[in-house]
């Protein structure tokens, strides 16, 4: 485990004290306090205020600093319970009695209080005529033995009961009892709690303050009354509960302030956040307030995401989009069934199963087709935000959008640029996003970051080619190549570490064992990628910014190629650079110079005669430029091969008149003194009599070579 890594994870706890309040609760609380001062000023009958909130509102926080007010008043007495903790009714409500604080009020109610307890609580079953009436048959004989034992328990409960308030009001207390967590319990546990509020701990000078979500308490206590319908459940809870305060939601602007300061303590703790771009850093928080933000509603929800990016972030933010990261562990959050549904659809969002799905079956038209594949697109999307409450589906479907561009809106942004900025819909990055690391096959930005301070510090080629060919060992040509796109993408090399890049290139292992021009495996063609690289990458730039071909520090990096790198290999980098078509860009007597060093290096270290066995596109550009270097040399070479006994005419024919098109024969007679040609042919045609009938291109030279003579 790399011990620069921090990950600090914020408790969700509630807060105890006010300057801790981030969300401005004080307002409420206030309100509530202040009510139960007053009530406390004289004698009252048992008051009961709840307040409302969904999960995560700060039910709990809002109950404590309600509380760290009321304990500074002399005569309240605070009394907090928790019915969640414990395991059936008849514990809950023994525990109830046992939470209230007595001692302050008098011994003679800490007294009537313990014979009390046991009557309503441990004998609620025999006694349920007082509260449920047909609930506590399975019990009337344990009851029943239990009063058999207890004689004093007999006495009248209501007379106990009222002497337990008689002595609350006499010590001119005021008794609050706290109670959070309803809506945790099970219905018949809350249906208990209700009826021990209502009648059975009713005390005078008494207040209850019950924090729960409304909704989930009445659609539990529905099914006790009238017709079962949860508005049966918010009028019994109306009956019992006198005060009825519902927690404020908490802004968008608080929720914002709040998870800024959290954000930037996460990233004050990132190891080596100088490799972070300040603006990938503004860029993440400006989507995360757009498009994030707006799905959450409560501070835990705040907590939560802290929490998850409290820990994903320091585990990938130089692997991945900063964005992209936010945005879709959001998702974790708000919609973990959208989260998991993106990450087990790579191929389907990714578009490597486009509509060729459909191809399987039949359709009237190929338009039928496309219109079922985009319906199949469509509820793909619909199912993603599908679970979202409606009032959130079009917030997410805009966060989905943000991160998956290339999917909802059929983006054309190269392939490159989405793995340039390591985003979500990049093949390459996709699975970073979900697996915390870097898979074995890919090369890790930290070493992506590694290889450009090479590329930008080594001192010579042949040093950095053998970082080239560690690198397409370990992992492969294809991943290199894309790591290389990508660094010469983001335009941070000067144009002669480009030039270095590209002479290392031409000296990597495969390319010593190339045999032909064209591959079937273009990755191998490292030709391709050299050219092009000095084509768009080495540039000056005029005074708008504007690109202009550098020419001469191309053609000095096309001189060391062919001084440096195989013979083959440069004359196959020579012969792209031809058919680029940037022989008319420069020095054109400079290129060719360049161009006749790589053909006497190969002539030298093979010879003359395999310059003929190089194929069509080469022979059709290296011949050209010999002929214009040198005329009377070409002419020499050419007659030095083409008359010997042992070359093969009708190899050179077939291989530069192609399928007996007759728009080859002039191309071929520039290159080759057609007299010579057609001479040597007929010197063939006399020792294989069938090679014009059997052979079409040559066919096509004679046929035309002979119309032209007879003219």
């Amino acid at each position: 485990m790399n011990p620069n890594l921090s990950f600090n994870i914020s408790e969700d706890s509630p807060i105890t004290t006010a300057k801790d309040d981030v969300f401005g609760r004080k307002r409420i609380v206030d309100a509530v306090v202040q009510t139960i001062i007053n009530k406390s000023q004289s004698k009252h009958t048992c008051f009961t205020t709840g307040i409302y909130g969904k999960w995560g509102d700060g039910k709990t926080s809002t109950l404590n600093l309600i509380s760290e007010q009321l304990n500074q008043q002399e005569n309240i007495i605070i009394s907090c319970f928790n019915p969640w903790l414990f395991k059936d009714q008849e514990s809950l409500l023994l525990d109830f009695f046992n939470s209230i604080d007595g001692k302050n009020i008098s011994q003679d109610f800490v007294k009537g209080l313990k014979k009390y307890a046991p009557i309503v609580s441990l004998g609620l079953s025999g006694l349920v005529n007082i509260f449920a009436p047909g609930a506590g048959t399975m019990m009337e004989k344990g009851v029943t033995t239990f009063i058999d034992k207890l004689p004093d328990l007999k006495e009248n409960v209501n007379s106990r009961k009222k002497q337990l308030s008689e002595e609350i009001v006499k010590s001119q207390k005021h008794l609050v009892i706290i109670i959070d967590d309803v809506d945790r319990l099970d219905k018949s546990e809350i249906h208990a709690l209700f009826k021990l509020i209502k009648q059975t701990a009713s005390f005078d000078n008494t207040i209850f303050i019950i924090a729960m979500d409304k909704e989930m308490v009445a659609k539990a206590l529905c099914s006790f009354y009238e017709n079962g319908d949860i508005q049966a459940g918010h009028n019994f809870i109306e009956k019992i509960i006198q005060a009825q305060l519902y927690l404020p939601k908490i802004s968008q602007g608080q929720l914002l302030q709040y998870f800024t300061l959290k954000f930037k303590a996460i990233l004050s703790n990132l190891p080596n956040t100088d490799l972070i771009d300040e603006r990938e850093i503004l860029e993440a928080q400006y989507n995360i307030h757009k498009y994030a933000l707006p799905l959450f509603e409560t501070a835990r929800q705040i907590i939560q995401y802290i929490n998850v990016l409290s820990f994903s972030l320091p585990l990938l933010y130089t692997e991945v989009n900063i964005s992209d990261l936010c945005l879709l562990e959001a998702l974790k959050i708000v919609s973990p069934e959208a989260y998991k549904t993106i990450r087990n659809n790579k191929a389907r969002i990714l578009g490597q199963m486009p509509d060729g799905v459909y191809m399987l079956v039949r359709f009237a038209s190929d338009q039928e087709r496309k219109e079922a594949a985009e319906k199949e697109k469509q509820d793909f999307i619909e199912m993603l935000t599908i679970n979202t409450p409606h009032h959130y589906q079009y917030e997410l479907h805009y966060l989905l959008g943000k991160i998956l561009p290339s999917y909802f809106y059929s983006s054309t942004v190269p392939t490159l640029e989405y793995d340039s900025s390591k985003r979500l819909c990049s093949e390459r990055y996709f699975e970073k996003y979900f697996i915390y690391d870097t898979p074995s096959n890919i090369i890790s930005e930290d070493n992506i970051d590694v290889l450009t301070n090479e590329i930008k510090t080594s001192i010579d080629a042949k040093r950095l080619n053998s970082t080239f060919d560690y690198y397409i060992q370990k992992y492969s040509i294809d991943e290199f190549t894309r790591v290389l796109q990508l660094i010469l993408y983001k335009r941070t090399l000067q144009k002669e570490n480009i030039g270095k890049l590209c002479v290392a290139l031409s000296l990597l292992k495969s390319n010593s064992s190339r045999t032909r021009f064209t591959e079937t495996d273009h990755a191998k063609q490292w030709e391709l990628f050299i050219v092009d690289t000095l084509n768009i990458h080495i540039n000056n730039y005029d005074n708008e910014g504007s690109p202009i071909k550098d020419f001469d520090t191309i053609l000095t990096t096309l001189q060391e190629i062919t001084k440096y790198s195989p013979a083959l290999f440069s004359l196959f980098v020579v012969v792209e650079f031809l058919r680029k078509g940037f022989a008319g860009y420069g020095n054109e007597d400079r290129l060719n110079e360049i161009v006749m060093v790589a053909i006497k290096r190969f002539i030298k270290e093979k010879s003359e005669t395999a310059l003929f066995d190089l194929g069509q596109i080469c022979i059709l550009e290296l011949f050209p430029v010999w002929q214009k270097a040198n005329q009377q040399e070409y002419q020499d070479f050419i007659r030095r091969h083409i008359p010997k006994d042992d070359f093969n005419i009708a190899k050179l024919i077939n291989t530069l008149i192609y399928n007996g098109e007759s728009k080859y024969y002039e191309p071929f007679c520039k290159l080759f003194d057609k007299k010579l040609v057609y001479e040597k042919l007929q010197k063939e045609i006399e020792r294989v009599p069938t090679l014009r009938r059997k052979e079409k291109n040559i066919e096509t030279f004679m046929s035309i070579y002979e119309s032209e003579q007879q003219r």
